[in-house]
């Protein structure tokens, strides 16, 4: 699958989720990263088969992943994309270096 399809697979879901209140999406009552990521999987999965995992960033060192076969998120700290991995879309990400 191409770039292209996965956006048109997101978009919306994004148009869902950007500038509304989460607690006010049906289903997001509750929406921590955790919640977020599998709602997002949930929504995106039957779209695409090959999906493998959703990361939903709350800031550049903490993080929810899900990859679906797990009851619940997994919380990870530290760098927001590990060596060796290839993010489905990157954005540039302002984060203050300590």
């Amino acid at each position: 699958m191409d770039y292209a399809g996965i956006t048109a697979a997101f978009k919306p879901i994004w148009e869902k989720l950007d500038h509304y209140y989460l607690n006010e999406i049906p289903g997001l009552e509750n929406p921590t990263s955790e919640n977020v990521a599998v709602w997002i999987w949930k929504k995106l999965k039957p779209k695409l088969p090959l999906l493998t995992e959703i990361v939903v960033a709350e800031t550049c060192t903490a993080r929810a992943v899900y990859r679906g076969n797990e009851r619940w998120p997994r919380l990870v700290a530290g760098s927001l994309f590990s060596p060796g991995s290839r993010p489905l879309a990157i954005r540039k990400w302002k984060c203050a270096q300590t």
